[in-house]
């Protein structure tokens, strides 16, 4: 058991350092100009060769988004599961910054319209052919046991389902020709409820509060039911009376105006009144096949009552805002299947060639995640889990490490005794707590407090800087209880990473405790200068120990997650050849900011100015 408590290290140190003759403070530019990226960047570095006595760098980050960025994100990460086509079962414990194929007792083959799950070891999953199928984790054989459910409908395929939360065993499929069917214990077996139509039924939602129960499908088909397996059909409005309908849902049995919505084909969209009896057409701004609709549940306080989100073709999504439908930027025209948030702002959106999108704002923007599949991604379960997860951002750096005397009597370092020096890979956690990184704003992490105060200006963008003057050394901590520190400058060839760490807990209510599960580590950005060659394999371990240790007097230490691996030596990433100039610094173009570490090269992102000024995107493009 670890406790989930951590701790910053905040230490600052200022040494004066005279330069004679020297002076790095740059005249001011006019205005600069700005593109849009996904995460943040590297964009400027600046080095003073270290042969000189007044080696002095730093390394400037850039939010190139449209939207604020935390430095420490904490939430509660969704937990679920994935289905598609051709067998596609995923799974993810992360909010889906991974998904991984799910490993299966017996390979599944088909394909899957939809996935329900309530709890992180068993999922259910329907689809064409009549299949309904149940996974769930064998911990002896390290997979997932596959059981076919019978369906007594036969091989008519299945749409979508509708799983009741525990302790209630519930569970409900809809499919072609009128099929509904119904399973209330395990193990699961169906029955078929009569229903007064043989058209396709293609979603299903369910009032688990009222017990009321709303269909939809092709030919203008919408139902109304309740737990005894009584429906009526309801007329949809006269223009959508063939219009094939996808999803369907409410806010809520009371209440004035548009209550409930059904979606379909060519931006249909029919909307009803609390009693779910009258529909009538819902003002559009789409002609696009609209596929499904997620209408926040009204029981859970983590939602926004009024929204709503639907997913169509072309990448088409649409958010509720004051009762009326506008258009969001997707980011993509994949035809879109399925969409679900577990709060107010975080939410996914999926469909065809593998397309996971995600927004951690409600909607206002979307991004794409890493499937691992091209197959169509029809559906998602997803759950706020018992799980904490910490996000924060590292800076790792292949550069000069000096070891510095740490007096044990004073709790104080003596950065001008240097026990020993060594060009390796160092890391400097970029952390300030609640601190949101704020659109196009800066931050300069520098080795030296007392040389960026004195001389460097900022430009008048936002910026802040972080002084990491000295460093603790990893690889000492859990070795003896003495912290050992450095300094630390960059060469004259290096490399600059940028990592985003997440760092996961599980919780136990009981205890009050959280038990450390897992480290991930993506890599944002990779800079590299000096011919840097891309061989080296100083960053195949980027060191992070799980020990917590606090020091007293005026040190405060924090100690993160076990180590975590990243052989990738991303070949691709061709160096600046020249070393960086002194007095100048290597800047990235200011259209080269939506970056990807597996295709992007320093050599074709950035070039070198002689007038380094942090806070300010460069005026070049490319």
């Amino acid at each position: 058991m670890k406790s989930l408590v951590v701790f910053l290290f905040i230490f600052s140190c200022s040494i004066l350092i005279f330069l004679s003759g020297c002076d790095i403070v740059s005249q001011p530019e006019p205005t600069a100009k700005v593109s849009t990226g996904r995460d943040l960047v590297i964009n400027e570095v600046f080095s003073i060769s270290p042969d000189k006595y007044y080696a002095y760098s730093w390394v400037e980050l850039y939010n190139p988004t449209p939207h604020g960025i935390p430095l420490i994100d904490v939430s509660n990460p969704s937990i679920g599961f994935g289905g598609g086509t051709n067998g596609t079962i995923l799974s993810t414990l992360s909010n889906g910054a991974s998904w991984d194929p799910l490993t299966a007792s017996i390979p599944p083959t088909a394909n899957f319209n939809m996935v329900a799950s309530q709890v992180s070891d068993t999922v259910y999953a329907v689809g064409d052919g009549g299949v309904i199928q149940k996974f769930q984790y064998d911990s002896t054989a390290k997979n997932y046991r596959v059981t076919t459910i019978p369906n007594p409908a036969g091989t008519v395929n299945m749409h979508d389902m509708y799983l009741a939360a525990l302790p209630s065993h519930l569970l409900y499929v809809v499919g072609d020709n009128g099929t509904l069917m119904r399973s209330v214990r395990i193990p699961e077996s169906f029955s078929r409820i009569a229903l007064p139509t043989s058209n396709n039924i293609n979603a299903i939602w369910l009032n688990p509060t009222t017990g009321s129960v709303l269909l939809c499908g092709d030919q203008g088909t919408i139902l109304l039911g309740n737990l005894a397996g009584i429906f009526t059909v309801k007329n949809p409005p006269p223009l959508q009376a063939t219009t094939n309908y996808h999803g369907i849902g409410m806010f809520s049995f009371t209440g004035t105006g548009v209550r409930g919505y059904a979606v379909g084909d060519n931006g249909a969209i029919a909307g009803c009144d609390s009693n779910a009896t009258v529909w009538r057409p819902v003002t559009s701004p789409t002609k696009a096949n609209l596929r499904r609709i997620f209408i926040s549940p009204q029981n859970l306080d983590w939602y926004v009552k009024t929204r709503a989100w639907i997913v169509g073709d072309r990448g088409t999504i649409l958010r509720l805002d004051d009762s009326v439908w506008h258009k969001q930027t997707s980011g993509t025209t994949a035809n879109l299947y399925f969409v679900t948030f577990t709060d107010s702002i975080r939410g996914w959106a999926t469909g065809d060639n593998g397309t996971i999108l995600y927004t951690s704002d409600g909607g206002d923007h979307w991004g794409k995640q890493p499937s691992g599949t091209s197959e169509r991604i029809t559906g998602l379960s997803l759950t706020r889990s018992s799980f904490l997860l910490q996000q924060f951002y590292v800076l790792a750096m292949y550069a000069i490490k000096d070891s510095v005397f740490y007096n044990t009597q004073t709790y104080v370092p003596n950065k001008n005794v240097v026990l020993g020096t060594d060009t390796t890979a160092i890391q400097i956690p970029i952390i300030t707590s609640s601190f949101v990184m704020q659109s196009h704003s800066f931050i300069v992490v520098n080795n030296d407090s007392t040389q960026m105060t004195a001389h460097s200006n900022y430009a008048p963008s936002v910026v802040t800087p972080i002084n990491s003057s000295l460093q603790i050394d990893l690889d000492s901590v859990g070795k003896k209880l003495v912290p050992s520190f450095y300094s630390w400058k960059l060469g004259t060839s290096g490399e600059v990473r940028l990592y985003k760490i997440g760092y996961l807990t599980s919780f136990d209510p009981f205890n009050n405790v959280y038990t450390y599960v897992s480290t991930t580590a993506s890599c944002v950005d990779v800079v590299r200068w000096g011919g840097f060659a891309a061989t080296h394999g100083e960053f195949n371990l980027v060191r992070a120990t799980g020990v917590n240790l606090i020091f007293t007097g005026t040190i405060s230490l924090t100690i993160f997650a076990p180590p975590f691996s990243d052989p990738n030596g991303y070949p691709q990433n061709l160096p600046l050849t020249q070393t960086i100039p002194e007095w100048s610094s290597m800047a990235r173009y200011f259209n080269m900011v939506d970056v990807n570490p597996n295709t992007s090269s320093t050599r074709s992102s950035f070039y070198v100015t002689s007038s380094p000024l942090p806070g300010w995107p460069s005026l070049l493009g490319k």
